[in-house]
This record gives C-alpha cells, sequence and structure tokens, in this order.
C-alpha cells in the first residue's frame, strides 16, 4: 500500500512540474512530502531522474526560440 501511495504521490508531482510554474519545493509539499530531499529521493526511485532535471528540461523546451528569422 506504501509503494501505491508513494507512486501516486510522484506521478500527481511530475504532472505539477511540467505543468506549472510551482517550485519543487511547493510541489513536495503540495503532494505530501514534509521533506524536500525525501521526495527528491523517492521521486528518483520511480522516475528514474531528479525533479530538478524534469523542471530543468520544462524550462528549455518552453523558453521561446532565440534565432534570427531571415
Amino acid at each position: 500500500m506504501l509503494q501505491y501511495t508513494q507512486r501516486r504521490r510522484v506521478n500527481i508531482a511530475e504532472t505539477l512540474l511540467l505543468n506549472s510554474s510551482l517550485k519543487i519545493r511547493d510541489v513536495s509539499e503540495a503532494v505530501g512530502y514534509s521533506s524536500h530531499s525525501k521526495f527528491s529521493a523517492c521521486f528518483k526511485k520511480y522516475k528514474g531522474v531528479y525533479p530538478s532535471e524534469i523542471k530543468k528540461n520544462v524550462k528549455k523546451i518552453s523558453s521561446p526560440c532565440k534565432c534570427k528569422e531571415k
């Protein structure tokens, strides 16, 4: 039962990280973790990456192109 709960929280956290501008600490609190480090460790266990990597990739994708148009 604990694994189900943790997996569910991590899935919700992933959705929040991808679709909101919340900070990682705020996301961890929103899904019920009182410790940011425990949240990060649990996220890594179930998703294979740390939440900061998810946030970093979202910023790269959502930033506007800085190329010059001809």
